[in-house]
């Protein structure tokens, strides 16, 4: 998919609602700028004027104004391309939210249930990575 997305000067994802909006991560790892509705699920990672544009997406007049903007303007599609990449990788790499998702549920367990010698099997299927903790010495 990163060779499709880097066909485009930008991605749109205009959405009321979204649940994650994947699509749009997609985008900003693959080095391109998005014009997006700062919706649920795409404001966790949509940053106006630094990975991408925000706009309303009732607004027809919004939506053209920043594509126009993107595409008379070479070094901000750069800018926000470079940013939003950094984001991607920063805070959306697998590796990252394996890590995000095991303090979520390490913290949801009761303190009499956490221990400190989790052992970590991380494995993958069909490039398919999941993490597995059990406790050492079972």
């Amino acid at each position: 998919m990163p060779d499709v997305y880097r066909a485009a000067d930008a991605v749109m994802l205009l959405s009321s609602a979204e649940g994650f909006g994947l699509v749009g991560i997609e985008a900003l790892a693959s080095g391109i700028p998005l014009i997006a509705s700062p919706s649920t699920g795409i404001d966790e990672y949509l940053r106006h004027e630094m990975n991408g544009l925000a706009v309303s997406c009732s607004s027809s007049l919004e939506i053209a104004q920043a594509v126009t903007r993107l595409l008379d303007n070479p070094l901000l599609r750069k800018f926000l391309a470079k940013n939003g990449r950094t984001v991607a990788i920063e805070e959306f790499d697998q590796t990252v939210m394996i890590r995000e998702v095991e303090r979520a549920y390490i913290a949801a367990l009761p303190a009499s249930r956490r221990s400190p010698r989790l052992k970590r099997n991380v494995i993958s299927v069909n490039g398919v990575r999941a993490l597995f903790a059990s406790r050492q010495g079972r």
